[in-house]
């Protein structure tokens, strides 16, 4: 169920990976105007992203605190799906980084997430009256974080022959809730916690 909001709250929402490229860059749909598990709509035409131009830092786990692991190369609508174009830290320059996209282009690590807050909502109503989701008509963008996901014993040994530390298993995995897609998604909008990190601190 999704929590109501104003507009002073710092909303996060994932979605997966679409494409990884060889150049270290990957193009996600970072979100779609559909209704998401959280009862919540996200209208696609209503991104506002002149702050965050100025800034386009790519993140890990909506850390703002740390150094980021890439950039944002570009936004665009496309139909009814708000995209991302991502590029990583030069390979060499920053290990976690490099870590991260390891994990990324083998597919184990894979689940991205914007922050952003709202400008203008609704909310929605079932047939009964009963409120069951929030309408964000228009929004302004945050950051993009890559976040963690589950952990699995194929993922955890790919990243330990990586020479992943316990504190790097630690913030690239979530504790282990299931195998299917909506723990994937579930474990994403908790990352803040299981980080123990806040964007606005």
């Amino acid at each position: 169920m999704s929590q109501q909001v104003t507009s002073a709250t710092v909303v996060h929402k994932s979605t997966h990976i679409k494409a990884v490229g060889d150049d270290r860059t990957a193009t996600f749909i970072a979100s779609d105007d559909s209704v998401d598990r959280y009862g919540d709509v996200i209208e696609a035409n209503g991104w506002d992203t002149s702050q965050f131009k100025s800034n386009p830092q790519f993140l890990f786990g909506h850390d703002s605190r740390s150094f980021p692991i890439g950039k944002v190369l570009r936004t665009w609508v496309d139909g009814n799906k708000f995209m991302a174009k991502v590029t990583f830290l030069p390979k060499g320059m920053d290990e976690f980084a490099d870590k991260a996209f390891a994990m990324l282009k083998a597919g184990f690590l894979n689940a991205v997430s914007v922050g952003f807050q709202p400008k203008k909502q609704e909310p929605i109503y079932d047939d009964d009256g009963h409120w069951k989701g929030t309408h964000f008509i228009e929004q302004s963008l945050l950051e993009l974080s890559l976040v963690p996901i589950p952990a699995n014993a194929n993922a955890v040994q790919v990243a330990r022959s990586l020479h992943f530390s316990t504190k790097d298993l630690g913030l690239f995995f979530a504790p282990d809730t299931g195998n299917d897609d909506k723990h994937i998604v579930k474990n994403a909008r908790s990352e803040l916690d299981t980080l123990k990190l806040r964007l606005s601190d």
